[in-house]
């Protein structure tokens, strides 16, 4: 009796870490840059 629910228990937790990883590689797939080029930013202009 104990032996399915212990089986149940392992493919739930190998599921979740599967599903945890390729949500995160996902998102890092995703991700925008956080400062967006601009073209008409010269840093030499504003020193």
């Amino acid at each position: 009796m104990i032996q399915p629910l212990r089986r149940a228990h392992f493919r739930i937790w190998v599921v979740l870490a599967l599903l945890l990883y390729a949500v995160f590689l996902a998102g890092l797939l995703a991700r925008r840059a956080t400062t967006p080029p601009n073209p008409t930013l010269h840093w030499g202009q504003l020193r």
